[in-house]
């Protein structure tokens, strides 16, 4: 059976670029909404102490802001 549905689906699959489109498309979103789940960061409270760490000090991957904010905690906040 060949309908519509089966040829846009063939096209999109054969496509390179639209692959690689949802592919990144998925992964951003399993990280946006999936990553707290493993990745837990406090995001409602500042602390002093942390602030402008560098990458990988003090168990933060990505660092920290100017007001000691976890830097990937927020990028996980801003993708949602």
């Amino acid at each position: 059976m060949s309908g519509p549905n089966t040829r846009r689906v063939n096209r999109f699959v054969r496509n390179k670029l639209a692959i690689v489109g949802f592919v990144l498309l998925v992964l951003l979103l399993l990280f946006s909404y999936l990553g707290p789940l493993v990745y837990h960061t406090e995001q409602v409270l500042t602390n002093i102490r942390d602030v402008r760490l560098g990458p990988g000090v003090g168990g933060h991957p990505l660092g920290t802001d100017d007001l000691g904010y976890d830097l990937l905690g927020r990028l996980m906040l801003a993708g949602q």
